[in-house]
């Protein structure tokens, strides 16, 4: 599998976005062109193959389609699909290596103790935060549809999304190389917290799941990811409620309901510590959905 590796220290140059949606039998065509494709699944799964390696791009995967590549859909879609997609062109100083090359980068990178200043995208990845991804996603394709906004905040808008993808990679290579079995035990945790943050969740009740005293639950979490374990769950929750004040009309009241907070007062207070605005700002601030076709 090939990555894309340059420089961050200069933005990538934007050149289109938007939101495929599609509600049955869609099938990608074929195309070789001259600039990078990111793809970026969000409901049900897009069937492409680049250079004959066939991969399956669902919810919560990447896809980086590289220029000079031919890549098609080998298969229709089955059911909606939606996802979104940016075109971008890189400086002259990118490459595209193999993952032994992108190991043995790291490597010199680890030794040297220099910065990971870089773009890092594989041609297939996935990115945990869906939430984050999905609205700077939004966020860059309202910039390229208000007229005002100058080539380079779409640059940048572009790169901020690239490096953040690049970031969630470069953790999962450094997770699977130097992994503690506590750490990994504090991912299940995370993943029973994303799969369980609309329940009642506290400190004790995930302590007693995971056969742990609450205290040292606490402080071996802390000490894994340098967060709190009820900063963590409230993250999760409110990058849910972010989702649904965007993708439907349910008020506050009942999405505070939906995402584990039986108190709507408490979850509007939480919700401003953790992003500067109320729910409804939040709301009002990025309520468009634009649905584009590629």
């Amino acid at each position: 599998m090939l990555c894309f590796k340059s420089s961050s220290r200069k933005p990538l140059s934007f050149l289109q976005a938007g939101n495929l949606v599609n509600g049955d039998s869609f099938r990608h065509s074929r195309r070789n062109l001259d600039f990078f494709v990111l793809l970026a699944g969000i409901e049900g799964s897009l069937y492409i193959s680049q250079d004959d390696v066939h991969y399956t791009l669902g919810p919560g995967e990447f896809m980086l389609l590289m220029p000079g590549h031919v890549h098609e859909g080998y298969r229709s879609s089955e059911g909606r699909l939606s996802y979104f997609w940016c075109h971008f062109r890189a400086g002259d100083d990118y490459q595209l290596v193999d993952e032994s090359g992108v190991k043995q980068y790291l490597e010199s990178l680890e030794r040297s103790g220099l910065p990971k200043d870089i773009y890092l995208l594989p041609e297939h990845g996935v990115f945990a935060n869906t939430n984050r991804i999905s609205l700077e996603f939004r966020q860059l394709i309202d910039f390229s549809m208000q007229k005002p906004y100058s080539n380079a905040i779409l640059d940048y808008a572009a790169s901020l999304l690239a490096l953040d993808l690049t970031q969630e990679y470069l953790q999962q290579n450094e997770k699977h190389t130097v992994m503690t079995r506590s750490f990994c035990s504090m991912i299940d945790l995370q993943e029973y917290i994303r799969l369980h943050y609309q329940e009642e969740l506290s400190v004790p009740k995930l302590a007693e799941q995971f056969g742990y005293h609450s205290n040292y639950l606490s402080t071996a979490y802390k000490r894994a990811t340098g967060e709190s374990l009820i900063h963590y769950i409230n993250q999760t929750r409110i990058a849910a409620a972010k989702t649904l004040l965007l993708d439907t009309k349910d008020s506050i009241a009942v999405i505070s309901s939906r995402v584990g907070y039986n108190d709507s007062k408490y979850f509007i207070r939480i919700f401003r510590q953790m992003t500067g605005m109320t729910p409804a700002m939040f709301r009002n601030v990025y309520f468009r959905k634009y649905i584009n076709w590629e």
